[in-house]
């Protein structure tokens, strides 16, 4: 959006630029001329062109005759209006481009002010744009806050829902619908600044999934006390993905969740059962998901206890967390199962 408006301004500017430029030339040119018998020279000229076209006419550097008084009338008329034009247009654009983003980031506030469920990511540092790429693949509603306009302009292009802001301020979380948001991911570029977000949100949300990137070891119980769920440190989690791709690299392939695959990739999904779902008070036997949607239960997380591998003859409950290995279609038909379906289905 940026580089369009660039180019529409340089497009409106073009003509009146090529004028200016063409000005200057006729006017260096025709002082030379006037004035060379007099032992004038080309930086005589020019300084006689500048002051002509932006009226500050200090004096004349030679005598001029009528003709050449014609002259400077005629090149002040063109120098005058070409660099009138010049300025206007682009203050034009300034004052347009303040304008529209006033209007934009009202508008922006108005939809977001209508979402629920989604993520806020506070900070949009290079963490932060990969942290937005993946959620805009998984096609999951998200907010970016963050202070930069740059930034600000870089998430229009991309369509994403943006809030231009410090994080770590209660008005810009409440603008970024925070009392209403599901989760919060917080990666700024350094630890205290992520510790004063974190201290916001949760002072705004007691229930809000708060999870931190820590730059220092150091930093993870800090950013615990201070209110975060978890603590990512991406230098080891990088580490560890390197390690295990010289040592596990057909296991790596295996679990590596990227939707960009396509729909046949493999990776595993949480699935949380919910008040009112179809899975609740159904064992796994009874809900035979791998015959029906190819699904292949790995875990099952109640009370923060990972039960692996889960009983078929467990029945679950709200609040429990399945750990589903399929592909995005066979998540598909997962999410399409209905009560009724099931004891339609269900095995004898």
């Amino acid at each position: 959006m940026q580089a369009t408006t660039r180019a529409y301004l340089l497009r409106r500017l073009s003509i009146p630029i090529f004028l200016l430029i063409a000005v200057v030339v006729l006017g260096v040119t025709g002082y030379y001329l006037m004035w060379r018998d007099q032992g004038g020279t080309l930086s005589d000229a020019l300084y006689m062109t500048f002051i002509t076209i932006s009226t500050i006419g200090y004096g004349e550097v030679y005598s001029l005759g009528h003709a050449e008084r014609l002259f400077t009338m005629g090149l002040s008329v063109l120098g005058i209006g070409s660099l009138s034009y010049v300025i206007g247009t682009t203050m034009e654009h300034v004052v347009a481009r303040q304008v529209s983003d006033v209007r934009g980031r009202r508008k922006m506030r108005e939809s977001i002010s209508t979402m629920s469920k989604h993520i806020i990511v506070a900070g949009l540092g290079q963490m932060g744009k990969q942290v937005a790429r993946e959620l805009h693949e998984q096609g999951q509603a998200f907010v970016i806050v963050d202070l930069d306009e740059h930034n600000e302009d870089y998430a229009k292009a991309q369509g994403y829902f943006y809030v231009l802001g410090d994080a770590s301020e209660e008005e810009t979380l409440e603008a970024a619908g925070v009392m209403r948001a599901r989760g919060l991911i917080a990666t700024a570029d350094n630890d205290a600044s992520n510790a004063f977000i974190i201290m916001t949100a949760r002072s705004l949300s007691r229930d809000l999934s708060i999870v931190v990137r820590a730059e220092s070891d150091t930093a993870h119980k800090k950013l615990l006390r201070a209110g975060a769920d978890q603590v990512i440190n991406p230098y080891v989690i990088g580490s560890r993905r390197i390690v295990n791709q010289v040592l596990r690299p057909a296991l790596v392939s295996l679990m590596e969740m990227n939707p960009s695959n396509g729909d046949d990739a493999l990776r595993i999904e949480e699935l949380e059962v919910r008040a009112g779902s179809s899975l609740a008070a159904y064992t796994l036997r009874h809900l035979n998901l791998r015959n029906r949607c190819g699904v292949n239960v790995v875990a099952v997380i109640r009370a923060s206890k990972i039960i692996s591998p889960p009983d078929p003859d467990m029945h679950l409950a709200v609040n429990d967390h399945l750990l589903v290995l399929g592909t995005q279609t066979q998540f598909q038909k997962l999410e399409q199962i209905k009560v009724t379906d099931v004891e339609q289905q269900a095995m004898p």
